[in-house]
């Protein structure tokens, strides 16, 4: 009955791993993942052939058949471990090393069952029936350290497996530790000559890792996310562990860093000795000036750490973006917009500066008939808004006809740049103008007539006052002035200068020195 029973879950077992065959060959898409499958399905259907063999036929050469147990039991673990490589990193192929690291242990197994003296060291018999021999422990150490370093890999591999898939781990490593337990009590607690029942075991893991891989769609997914998309990124790409060491990297990161293709299996490297010019700056978001093997690189960087569904931190991404060419085009175009801002800015204040000139009398540097005759409409509208009078001084220096004659008109120019100088300094609250030759005009608005007779005397007394000094003497002069203002109400400005000129001419013809206002206007 005992054998019944375990015919009808080896068949069951059979069955359901050739239905998983089939719906991973009808996908269309082999992956290395799902290769990998397809050779684990294809191990445990040997074994489980084995396993009814050993019910069923009950052969008498036990040794026989434990031997070529051995090799199906090896396909298994190289078909494990082939898949740990495909999910750790979708991107990974068979090489020659990893086809020699994956096929030892099986070639090893299928000598032992060939060479008649080593089959011999499977299974002893010593009289009390079969026991264990040198040969199968060592091929059961062999597989239990192969598994175990597979499972540790795919632990440490969390780094590498996208976010989709680290919600599986634990599924996967269930799915390998269940008959991994069956196994050690098959050969702890079962003769040699009692049923295997392990393969019944890796039949859950063939299913467990179907839908966990197939059917969740990793053994498609992890390709295109890993290879098609993380490795053809245009931005370079460093993922670093909590320790600060590099972990994994795609083809533009590696480009710019010069690293080889093959440091993302080894993850010991500290990010600062991969590419120390970046390292320095990637804690700082944004763009930064580095120098990458000699070559000055604008890189844009960003950062974004990494945490368990817990909050725990895992450890970060580097996104580094060269935009060395559209920074510096970028670059070119401030500067240039800079420069043509400067020489706006320059050809601006010469603007101004001529318009200032034109304004000002060159020998004594004050303002010029012209810039008169453009401000006093302003002040006449100022003086009508806030109805207050506007008056006019006209001053002549008397007699600088016979300084020119006398002394020279270097000499008669200097007179005039001296008084010129003392007058301003005597008008604080109005504006002095040179209107012609000797003549000046000093705009007062606010004054009245008494108060522009006193600035106008003020501004004669600074004009005696001033001494120019030569080799044949010292050059003093006296002034006279002629006022006139106007109340708010009706100002003309042209009126206003032709009564304070007339009144000038009424203080020279009353033998100078002396101020005239003119009658009320």
């Amino acid at each position: 009955m005992a054998h019944i029973v375990l015919i009808v879950a080896y068949a069951a077992s059979a069955v359901s791993v050739v239905s998983l065959g089939i719906a991973i060959v009808r996908r269309g898409r082999l992956t290395p993942a799902s290769m990998a499958l397809l050779a684990l399905i294809l191990s445990i259907l040997a074994w489980t052939a084995l396993a009814v063999w050993g019910v069923i036929v009950q052969p008498e050469d036990l040794q026989r058949m434990l031997a070529w147990t051995m090799p199906a039991a090896a396909s298994v673990v190289a078909s494990v471990r082939v898949l740990v490589w495909a999910l750790s990193d979708a991107s990974w192929r068979p090489s020659v090393r990893a086809i020699v690291t994956m096929s030892g242990h099986p070639m090893a197994t299928v000598l032992a069952a060939t060479i008649p003296e080593l089959r011999a060291l499977v299974a002893i018999d010593n009289g009390d029936g079969l026991q264990y021999g040198p040969v199968f422990w060592v091929h059961v150490a062999v597989s239990y350290l192969l598994l175990m370093s597979a499972l540790l890999e795919m632990v440490h591999a969390r780094a590498h497996i996208p976010l989709l898939a680290r919600g599986r781990l634990a599924m996967l490593i269930v799915a390998w530790v269940v008959p991994f337990i069956i196994n050690l009590g098959k050969v702890v607690f079962i003769d040699p000559g009692g049923p295997d029942i392990t393969p019944l075991g890796f039949a859950f893991t063939a299913a467990a890792l179907y839908v966990a891989v197939v059917r969740g769609g990793f053994a498609d997914l992890a390709p295109i996310a890993r290879h098609e998309v993380f490795e053809q990124l245009v931005d370079a790409v460093f993922v670093i562990d909590s320790r600060g060491n590099v972990v994994d990297t795609n083809a533009k990161a590696r480009a710019l860093a010069g690293l080889d293709e093959h440091v993302v299996n080894a993850p010991s490297l500290p990010f600062h000795e991969v590419f120390p010019a970046l390292s320095r700056v990637a804690g700082t978001p944004g763009e930064h000036d580095v120098v990458v093997r000699g070559t000055p690189l604008v890189l844009d960087i960003a950062t974004n750490d990494l945490t368990d569904p817990g909050g725990r931190y895992l450890g970060r991404t580097v996104r580094a973006r060269d935009v060395t060419q559209s920074t510096m085009q970028r670059r070119e175009l401030a500067r240039i917009h800079n420069q043509l801002a400067r020489e706006a800015s320059a050809n601006e204040e010469l603007r101004a500066e001529l318009a200032n000139q034109a304004l000002r009398d060159e020998g004594t540097g004050l303002h010029n008939r012209r810039f008169v005759m453009e401000r006093l409409p302003e002040l006449v509208e100022e003086c009508e808004k806030h109805s207050t009078p506007l008056s006019i001084a006209m001053v002549d220096l008397d007699h600088f006809k016979a300084v020119n004659d006398t002394w020279g008109h270097s000499v008669g120019d200097r007179v005039l740049a001296a008084v010129a100088k003392a007058m301003e300094a005597a008008t604080p609250p109005g504006l002095i103008a040179r209107f012609g030759g000797e003549e000046f005009i000093a705009l007062l608005p606010g004054l009245t007539a008494a108060e522009a007779a006193a600035r106008a005397d003020a501004i004669r007394a600074a004009c005696a006052a001033v001494e120019v000094r030569t080799r044949e003497g010292v050059i003093t002069l006296t002034a006279s002035a002629g006022v006139a203002s106007c109340a708010p109400g009706n100002i003309d400005a042209s009126k206003l200068i032709d009564a304070a000129d007339a009144a000038l001419y009424r203080a020279k013809a009353a033998d100078r020195d002396r101020t005239w206002v003119a009658e009320s206007a």
